[in-house]
């Protein structure tokens, strides 16, 4: 029997604004109503970390290849 596997899943933030990015990194801590979930349903909610990316100020041509 064949076993079918899961792509790779790297959570990127990217940001282009004036403000430093000061948010926790970790996922599970920015979602909405998790502290309303029953301790039986977290065990399957992914806890991924995002990396950030500091998008330069560069014109709309120069995006590609970053």
């Amino acid at each position: 029997m064949k076993r079918n596997k899961v792509p790779l899943v790297i959570p990127l933030l990217i940001y282009h604004g004036k403000e430093k990015w000061n948010i926790d990194r970790s996922l599970i801590n920015l979602t909405k109503g998790l502290n309303e979930l029953p301790e039986s349903i977290l065990k399957y909610i992914p806890n991924y970390e995002y990396i950030p990316y500091n998008m330069p100020k560069l014109e709309r041509e120069d995006y590609k290849g970053h």
